[in-house]
């Protein structure tokens, strides 16, 4: 007895392989098998085990749904008539009948040369997927490395103009930097000046302007500062 059903894909071993047809032809039969939701032609099974099964016809048909399965994993199954097992002889026997009978033209052998393009065709496929999933695995690294680099530049410390440091820095902020420029307890004194001068009359306009308004300060030692924060 026959029963047709729906099996699994995943339950069907198959003893052909896949490169025995060609990729273009595959997708070809797997682009209609999406389209229009299923397999016209079932492939025959036999039973082997429990939720096992053996192909025995439909190699091509078999291969073009696992292609649209590989598409679309809503594709998991495929239409499929089982032989139960004491019909396996009479309905294997019955194939091969079929397929004899059939015109020359269905059973003529692949021409070597129409073999080879079917080979070559099949190569250019997959190496034409292999560049796809390299150039698809670099483009995402790239953006990682993007990622990274753009905190990395975050994180790192804003260049600030030195005029703008001596107008905004507070107390403790200039007395360190100062200290370290100028150093010591002139640093400390220096930088006091700045803050009160500031704090008491009005911002600096100008480097020239601190120069002019503080004491002790000079250009020797303003240079060092203008220097100083020019090192991030």
């Amino acid at each position: 007895m026959l029963d047709l059903s729906r099996i699994d894909l995943e339950s069907i071993s198959c003893n052909q392989p896949r490169s025995s047809f060609s990729e273009i032809d595959l997708e070809e039969i797997a682009e209609g098998i999406l389209q229009s939701g299923g397999l016209v032609k079932p492939v025959t099974l036999k039973k082997v085990g429990f939720d096992q099964y053996e192909l025995v016809d439909g190699y091509l048909e078999y291969y073009a749904a696992v292609k649209a399965f590989e598409k679309d994993a809503d594709q998991s199954e495929v239409n499929a008539v089982v032989i139960l097992s004491e019909d396996t002889n009479i309905v294997e026997a019955q194939i091969q009948r079929i397929k004899a009978l059939q015109s020359p033209t269905m059973i003529t052998q692949t021409s070597p040369s129409t073999n080879l393009e079917s080979r070559l065709a099949n190569i250019e496929l997959r190496l034409e997927k292999q560049v796809n999933e390299l150039k698809s695995e670099q483009s995402q690294e790239r953006q990682k490395f993007e990622r990274k680099f753009e905190e990395l530049e975050k994180r790192l410390p804003k260049p600030i103009a030195p005029i703008e440091a001596l107008n905004t820095f507070n107390l403790a902020e200039l007395t360190a930097k100062l200290s370290s420029v100028i150093g010591g307890k002139t640093g400390v004194k220096i930088a006091a000046s700045i803050f009160n001068e500031r704090e008491e009359n009005s911002a600096f306009k100008s480097c020239a302007d601190v120069v002019n308004r503080v004491k002790g300060l000079g250009d020797k030692r303003m240079i060092k500062i203008i220097d100083s924060f020019s090192i991030i």
